[in-house]
């Protein structure tokens, strides 16, 4: 059960990384590219440089986590007492694991309506090319953010033992 959460966990993040290297590189091209007066791709661009590196910050951290929760949890493995249901207290600590990362991603999916809708708001009623360029940007990333949540709270649940 344990090996399976982390690497379904694993999975995630990974994908979450990519979707941020992605972020990163193509915000550096838009914001170096922006020549002039191009304040709504330099906009667009430091967009996805901010929550592309906020999302590798937090797919590294969960990535970096998986190895100690392994080892973790194999030095606890070796202990038992006669009356001991570490099995079944281990298979809750992580099916209870497993329910704590599908409620993360489903308020994050929550939050992820409130990005969208502020980034549709800085984009239509934006004054500036600066403001309509930020409101695309975080429109963008609110929007995968909020099909990648969302999907990954239904993986993790229709993966629940």
């Amino acid at each position: 059960m344990r090996d399976r959460y982390l690497e379904d966990r694993d999975a995630l993040m990974v994908t979450l990384a990519a979707w941020a290297a992605g972020s990163i590189t193509s915000g550096v091209a838009l914001w170096a590219g922006a020549e002039g007066d191009r304040d709504e791709r330099r906009a667009l661009g430091v967009q996805h440089v901010a929550w592309g590196t906020v999302n590798l910050g937090l797919a590294a951290v969960a990535l970096i986590r998986t190895p100690i929760q392994r080892a973790s949890a194999r030095r606890h493995e070796g202990i038992r007492s006669p009356l001991d249901a570490s099995e079944l207290v281990t298979a809750a600590y992580w099916r209870g694991e497993r329910g704590s990362l599908r409620s993360i991603f489903w308020w994050n999916a929550a939050l992820d309506v409130l990005y969208v809708t502020t980034g549709l708001l800085l984009h239509t009623l934006g004054e500036s090319d600066w403001v309509r360029g930020t409101g695309t940007g975080v429109l963008i990333q609110g929007a995968w953010l909020a099909l990648f949540d969302s999907g990954s709270a239904l993986f993790v649940g229709a993966r629940d033992l």
